[in-house]
């Protein structure tokens, strides 16, 4: 099989690889490529799946999720192993103990993980509405925790690949999205660094019938009780929206709300489309995004330029027409542009990988020359005048990310302590080492608060053993640090 893809999106993280034939391939992690980003603590594992979102929407304390919305929050942690934890690092060590060593496995028939983590090249790409701060607290996440090498990790620049498979012709352009109930514009330019300008438009993503919809629940909630302001239980009810938006297609609609907190649970509705229609006018709904789009482009000398519509926006036809009969060149992509685009993202990477071992790569102050495959071996010998193993060269439109100091003997210095409490974090792993610990012995329990965590079954019922850890040679997270007097 060809290279790793991991492509961030807004509520899942896709794994894709490619084979020599240009076949686009799904890595499976159980039974899908789509990992949910939320996550579940059963006992000491952290799991990310269905069951674990599922848990979150039924306010299973345990559970966590709003993914991009929490990355960088450090008021949320979580506890495991007596040490309390950032939000942020539930993801990398989901994927170190569960999810890579189970596809570098199952999928890519490498049975260590180090190894893997030696040998497999691995691409991350994000969607287009993620902030480069989150991209940042990921990124470093897979080499101070994952172990992820900094040769075999290259993060792609998605505009440069956009580009490429829409074959965007001429200059600069404009380019929407929805993702998180919000749409996103962008100002794309005609070279690098590409993206000049963006403004999101909250709140306005969803099909507008579902807004609509949902501040007449905002509204019967308040009417009956709720303390939250009309924006906030939208926010938080904004699941419902689009059951409501299919059930009034039979004219009465009766549905209860479980929610705890919007302050009316359960919230009962039972009403009838004639008590909404007045309202479900959608170019009125949509008065407010032209509003915000035009000054868009008003202010940014933009209004000539061509319109991309990409991703969840083309799934809406309220948006595709609206965008397409009041606006001028107006582009749409076929229903196969997702299967064209990531086929286009994994060729490139794979053309990558063919080029870097199959190419000699000459040695810093040497004439002789040594093969790429033997550059990336772990176990490579000394390379003469002390020089250091020569990186792939950089995937056109690829950003390397900067290659993190290795130190020899010491550790990174240990982060501070979480605000409220006395325990630092565990200090993260030398980035490109692999770390085994033994799991951390039990306290004396006068010296540690008794904590009970209810275990959660996760989905179908599989419940993950010490002997499958065992298996898959994977060491569990490290001992907290002594504790101070």
């Amino acid at each position: 099989m060809g290279p790793l893809l991991l492509f961030f999106k807004d509520n899942y993280l896709e794994l894709w690889t490619i084979d020599k034939n240009g076949r686009l391939i799904p890595v499976l992690y159980q039974t899908s490529n789509k990992i949910p980003l939320y996550f579940l603590l059963n006992g000491e594992e952290i799991i990310m799946s269905d069951y674990a979102r599922d848990s979150y929407y039924r306010d299973v304390k345990s559970s966590y999720g709003d993914f991009w919305v929490n990355t960088g929050n450090k008021s949320l942690f979580y506890t495991r192993f007596h040490t309390e934890y950032y939000f942020d690092t539930l993801l990398p060590y989901a994927l170190k103990e569960n999810i890579l060593p189970t596809i570098s496995k199952n999928q890519f028939n490498i049975n260590n993980f180090s190894e893997f983590l030696q040998q497999k090249i691995t691409y991350i790409l994000y969607d287009s509405f993620i902030e480069e701060d989150q991209r940042d607290i990921i990124n470093k996440g897979f080499f101070e925790i994952v172990g992820f090498l900094p040769n075999n990790l290259t993060i792609l620049d998605f505009w440069n690949l956009f580009k490429t498979a829409a074959n965007v012709q001429g200059g600069s352009y404009i380019f929407l999205n929805a993702s998180l109930d919000n749409i996103y514009i962008h100002l794309i330019g005609k070279s690098q660094p590409y993206h000049i300008s963006k403004k999101i438009i909250e709140g306005k993503g969803r099909d507008p019938r579902v807004d609509v919809l949902l501040d007449f629940v905002a509204e019967k909630a308040i009417a009956r009780g709720s303390f939250m302001k009309s924006v906030e239980l939208k926010k938080e009810l904004a699941r419902e929206g689009e059951i409501l938006l299919d059930l009034l297609k039979n004219g009465l609609v009766i549905y209860t709300i479980s929610n705890n907190k919007i302050g009316v649970n359960p919230l009962k509705l039972n009403f009838h489309r004639s008590e909404v229609d007045g309202r479900l006018n959608n170019r009125q709904s949509l008065n407010y995004v032209q509003n915000e789009f035009d000054n868009f482009r008003k202010n940014n000398n933009a209004s000539e330029l061509k319109i991309y519509l990409y991703g969840d926006i083309l799934n809406q036809e309220v948006f595709v027409d609206f965008f397409k009969s009041t606006y001028a060149n107006v582009v749409t992509q076929n229903n196969d542009f997702d299967d064209l685009f990531l086929k286009h993202t994994l060729n490139m990477c794979l053309s990558q990988v063919n080029n870097y071992q199959t190419k000699v790569l000459p040695i810093a102050g040497s004439n002789k020359t040594i093969q790429g495959t033997e550059v990336r071996a772990a176990s490579h010998p000394p390379l003469p005048n002390g020089s250091r193993p020569v990186s792939a060269p950089p995937l056109p439109g690829a950003v390397r990310p900067a290659t993190p100091p290795i130190p020899s003997t010491s550790r990174p210095p240990v982060p501070p302590p979480i605000p409220g409490t006395s325990k630092p974090p565990v200090p993260p792993p030398i980035p490109g080492t692999i770390r085994i610990v033994t799991p951390p012995s039990v306290p004396k329990q006068s010296d540690v608060k008794k904590v009970v965590t209810p275990v959660t079954p996760p989905l179908n019922g599989y419940v993950k053993t010490k002997t499958d850890n065992k298996k898959n040679n994977i060491p569990p997270p490290p001992p907290p640090p002594p504790k101070r007097k």
